[in-house]
């Protein structure tokens, strides 16, 4: 009987991730799954907005959230949807399981895709080749400050939602900066950066600051006080890198943009992300950003 209770549940909650994103759909979602979870545990082949994903719900952090609630930062994406132009290059830092790579593959001509986790990265190639994706070129690496090596830890196994840069680590991964991969690859333009690596973004900023003045590219940014004090950095340590490249520097959040001011982000405990909008242009124009010297 259980079972069936939990395959019905499981069957309600595929129907419900496909609703409209709607305020407070979380809670609904999460009180389903409590009776889906049972029924979990084998990959599975989900289709979201047209985008097909191969996932694990038990471990799939990312993809588990698209299945119930059919969006994971729908703010953020609905917003890179408005921003994001055809002839764009960008770059998905974390890139994870795919979900913002695949959503970019749509909307610009090139993607550069970048997962240190093996096991993360494996499902990011699979997705892709599952939606026949033929624009995104994916490198299984991380980014930081300098060239070099790191470790990491992954505390949930393969869980995609664990994985972190850690001097207490148990693997090394190969890292590279931005400005050397735009170097190597000899990249003519680059107009718009994801970056959501579990603290480690200023090292990753720190790593791109010859790309972001000469390119000028749009970055979104997660800004997460707990995971970068890990690291020995704060909040505003990486708001005030980004206004230091002269950034113009926007929330996003259910209004859309709102104007970070200079003293907001000390009022936020947890974790908010960034829209970087470079400050000769405004946040309703973005869409003419990164264009090469």
């Amino acid at each position: 009987m259980s079972n069936v209770i939990a395959h019905t549940f499981d069957r309600l909650l595929s129907v419900y991730g496909h609703l409209p994103y709607h305020r407070g759909k979380w809670r609904i979602s999460s009180w389903l799954s409590r009776y889906a979870s049972p029924a979990w545990g084998k990959d599975r082949i989900i289709v979201r907005d047209g985008i097909r994903f191969e996932t694990d719900l038990v471990s799939d952090e990312v993809g588990r959230m698209l299945y119930t609630d059919g969006h994971f930062d729908p703010y953020e994406t609905s917003a890179v949807r408005q921003l994001v132009r055809k002839e764009w290059v960008c770059f998905d830092i974390g890139a994870n399981v795919g979900d913002y790579s695949l959503l970019l593959s749509r909307l610009c001509s090139k993607v550069y895709s970048f997962e240190p986790m093996p096991h993360t990265y494996s499902r990011l190639v699979r997705n892709l080749e599952l939606n026949g994706v033929q624009n995104v070129t994916t490198f299984c690496q991380a980014l930081g400050s300098s060239h070099g090596q790191l470790t990491m830890t992954n505390s949930g196994g393969n869980s995609t939602g664990t994985a972190h840069i850690s001097a207490a680590g148990d693997f090394a991964v190969k890292v590279s900066t931005v400005d050397e991969m735009v170097d190597s690859m000899q990249i003519q333009r680059l107009d718009f950066i994801k970056s959501d690596v579990e603290g480690y973004e200023c090292e990753v900023l720190k790593g791109g600051s010859r790309t972001f003045q000469r390119f000028r590219p749009v970055i979104l940014v997660e800004v997460n006080a707990t995971m970068l004090s890990e690291f020995g950095a704060t909040s505003n340590e990486l708001v005030n890198l980004l206004r230091g490249w002269s950034y113009d520097l926007y929330i996003v959040g259910r209004q859309g943009l709102t104007v970070l001011s200079a003293d907001s982000s000390r009022g936020y405990q947890h974790y908010f992300n960034v829209m970087a909008v470079p400050s000769e242009q405004n946040a309703g124009s973005a869409g003419s950003a990164g264009r090469g010297n």
